[in-house]
């Protein structure tokens, strides 16, 4: 399955860079729910941790379809809405499990200051309409990298905080791409980090 998502997101970045939408479509869709169907083989009903992050990744599927349209619209702020719920999702995994309290709180001091210069780099060029959206967006990501450090911290699972760090790098090319200028080296590795990012969330669950 691994292998298959990796051919899937090769195809994506060539349908990327060549401009081809249907196959964009395909591709991205495929690579979606492959990875859903990797958390789905982990047992996610095994374990409250298996179950929030099962939710996490359901959600990013129905975000990853939302985002497929260009522009930041009404499918773009519905994408915003789902993506922003797996956050939480994936937090609420991370607290299921237990969360290192120190250490989390330091991560969440250090993601807080680059948090506040990411939202002020990014805020003006995003359309009023959606300001609301995109820091409450900020916020609930920010939170989520931190519980990731803590859990790592007490499970000694730096992957869950790779994950996390990885969905966030993520988040940051597609806010680019679509406020501050759409570029195909946005997806280069924006794509790339998401996927893999996803993957290893899916893989956490029979870990």
């Amino acid at each position: 399955m691994l292998l298959a998502l990796t051919a899937l997101v090769g195809g994506l970045l060539f349908a990327e860079w060549s401009g081809r939408r249907r196959l964009k479509a395909l591709t991205k869709t495929a690579a979606a729910l492959c990875f859903l169907a990797m958390g789905w083989q982990g047992d996610p009903g095994a374990s409250t941790y298996g179950m929030w992050v099962f939710a996490g990744l359901a959600l990013s599927v129905v975000g990853d379809l939302c985002l497929l349209p260009a522009g930041s619209g009404k499918p773009f702020l519905a994408g915003i809405g789902a993506f922003l719920l797996a956050h939480v999702a994936y937090a609420m995994a991370f607290v299921s499990m237990g969360v290192h309290g120190p250490c989390a709180g330091g991560a969440m001091a250090v993601m807080a200051v680059i948090a506040v210069f990411i939202h002020r780099w990014l805020v003006p060029d995003v359309p009023a309409k959606l300001r609301g959206a995109v820091t409450a967006y900020v916020v609930v990501i920010t939170c989520m990298v931190a519980l990731s450090v803590g859990a790592w911290a007490a499970h000694d699972m730096p992957v869950l905080a790779i994950a996390a760090t990885l969905f966030w790098l993520s988040d940051i090319s597609v806010a680019r791409d679509r406020f501050k200028g759409a570029a195909f080296r946005n997806k280069a590795w924006g794509l790339p980090f998401y996927f893999a990012a996803q993957a290893l969330f899916a893989l956490s669950i029979g870990g």
